[in-house]
């Protein structure tokens, strides 16, 4: 009786590690497959146009992006920043995906076309006016972090 009350309680001390590593582990820094991200930078023809980092918000130049109406820029890569500034990405296959949202869809819109990557996308001016455009990595069902929102003005 003593042998079987030490098997169950063996048993169940494995799985109670195992739910708590299993419950830990979307949020460490140390899993090597998923880096956390703590910003996100934008980058157009081949240069940072904007980035959220270190809690704020910043454009290459003035205080937003530009977009023209009717029109959809080139195609634009965010890049995940991590807590010592390196710009990843991360291997979509691991559940991760990129969606957004956006304030006024009247007025701005994104395009991810099928030859973008997961992580590229373009923005689309819907309509003349600002909206503002928010970021999220995206795990399996929930979103891992969300940007600062972008503020984006569509001139005619």
């Amino acid at each position: 009786m003593n042998m079987l009350n030490t098997q169950k309680l063996t048993i169940f001390a494995t799985f109670l590690v195992a739910a708590l590593f299993t419950l830990q582990a979307c949020g460490t820094s140390s899993n090597e497959d998923h880096s956390d991200p703590f910003g996100a930078a934008l980058i157009l023809n081949g240069e940072e146009v904007a980035a959220h980092e270190g809690g704020q918000i910043t454009y290459k130049d003035g205080d937003h992006l530009e977009v023209e109406a009717g029109e959809e820029t080139n195609r634009i890569q965010l890049r995940w920043i991590d807590e010592d500034g390196d710009r990843f990405t991360l291997e979509t296959r691991d559940g991760f995906s990129l969606r957004w949202n956006i304030a006024d869809e009247s007025v701005l819109g994104v395009n991810q076309d099928d030859d973008d990557g997961p992580w590229d996308f373009h923005l689309f001016g819907a309509g003349v006016g600002e909206s503002t455009i928010q970021f999220e990595l995206w795990h399996n069902d929930h979103a891992d972090f969300t940007t600062l929102p972008f503020q984006v003005r569509v001139i005619e």
